[in-house]
């Protein structure tokens, strides 16, 4: 069963799949005060998250900061501090230990493409997580400030603007869509907002986007270097980066499970899977769309 944030959890609880509100780390009567420590406890030393050693960021930008956390089983996080509204979307299907300053430890089981919304901006927590089984792999993407006035659609995205969308989260600060398509096929849409592209799963794609500044990230970045030192370019240029994105069918990437791509609307763009199985799977797209609301 999912443990929400109202609620206390047992011992052990779990969560499959999908979304759920919060990892059950903070009660609605407590306040930023209330996070300090445990009644009668003292406060141990902690580090932001940014500074833990198994946190590194990998994308920040003003509106986001999006770090990966990674560590094996059996391995215990310093303490540390979430601050900030965030996302945590995780890519393992991992037991952890959670050992928050606030409130009595438990375990907790989360599968593989599980997402969390956390409103630690409001309520920042202090804890501590130990990987019971099985290696932690998720994003913590941290929510800095709204999006420009042009990119705040009035509403979620409808079937007709995003087929395939699945809505999934639903706050005032953020959404998400989950699509999928099938190996070969592709995921098509046109965004009227920002956020994050968040490839679940490996595959080999094609990508095209209507912006040729509208969008940017780690995977999009190497594969744009390696076009430009194999026509004699200074590696990154832009002029490449703007050919390559909205010319032809777009351009080729490989991806990885976690992959994420910042996406500037208002855009339209186009993912086709170009996967033949082997190394990134058995082919097909899982994606997550992240929506900066306000």
């Amino acid at each position: 069963s999912l443990t929400l944030a109202l609620e206390v959890p047992a011992s052990k609880s779990s969560f499959s799949g999908g979304h759920r509100e919060n990892l059950g780390i903070l009660p609605s009567t407590m306040s930023c005060a209330d996070v300090a420590q445990k009644p009668g406890g003292d406060l141990p030393e902690y580090v932001e998250v940014s500074d833990e050693p198994s946190h590194h960021t990998i994308f920040k930008n003003e509106y986001c900061i999006a770090i990966r956390v990674q560590f094996e089983k059996g391995h215990s996080t310093l303490f540390h501090r979430h601050s900030q509204d965030s996302l945590f979307v995780f890519l393992a299907n991992i037991s952890i230990h959670n050992n928050p300053t606030h409130r009595p430890a438990w375990d907790d089981s989360i599968q593989y493409g599980g997402a969390v919304f956390a409103r630690h901006g409001v309520k920042p927590i202090i804890h501590q997580i130990t990987a019971l089984t099985g290696d932690m792999h998720c994003l913590d993407i941290e929510i800095l400030k709204p999006p420009p006035e042009d990119c705040k659609p009035a509403g979620p995205l409808t079937p007709e603007q995003a087929p395939g969308h699945v809505l999934e989260i639903n706050k005032d600060r953020m959404r998400t869509y989950r699509v999928k398509a099938e190996k070969g096929g592709h995921v098509a849409a046109t965004y009227g907002f920002c956020g994050l592209v968040i490839f679940l799963k490996g595959a080999k794609v094609k990508l095209w986007s209507s912006r040729s500044d509208g969008l940017v990230g780690e995977a999009l970045d190497k594969c744009l270097k390696r076009k430009d030192t194999e026509n004699g370019k200074e590696e990154g240029s832009e002029a490449q980066k703007g050919i390559c994105l909205n010319a032809g069918e777009g351009v080729p990437l490989k991806i990885l499970g976690g992959d994420i791509l910042w996406l500037q609307g208002p855009q339209s763009i186009r993912i086709t899977d170009m996967s033949e199985g082997g190394e990134t799977g058995e082919g097909g797209l899982e994606i997550l769309i992240a929506e900066w609301c306000c």
